[in-house]
C-alpha cells in the first residue's frame, strides 16, 4: 500500500487540480487508485475468510 504523506499529497493534487498539469492529476488519480483497488481486494479476502468461520448454533429459550 501506499504511503498515508502520498496518499495525503494525491488528495491535495486532485483537490487544487486546476492549478497542476494533466499528467500530475492522472498520477494522483492512479495513486489513490490503486490504493482502493488494494483495500477492497483486503476486504474481500477478509469477508471470504469470515464467511468460512463455522458459527455457533445459538441455543432458543425452546431447546432443551
Amino acid at each position: 500500500m501506499i504511503k498515508h504523506e502520498q496518499f495525503k499529497a494525491a488528495e491535495q493534487i486532485i483537490a487544487n487540480r486546476d492549478q497542476w498539469s494533466k499528467a500530475a492529476v492522472d498520477e494522483a488519480l492512479s495513486i489513490i487508485l490503486k490504493d482502493y483497488v488494494i483495500l477492497r481486494n483486503e476486504i474481500h479476502a477478509i469477508q471470504a475468510w469470515a464467511d468460512e468461520i463455522p458459527r455457533p448454533i445459538m441455543p432458543t429459550r425452546y431447546s432443551i
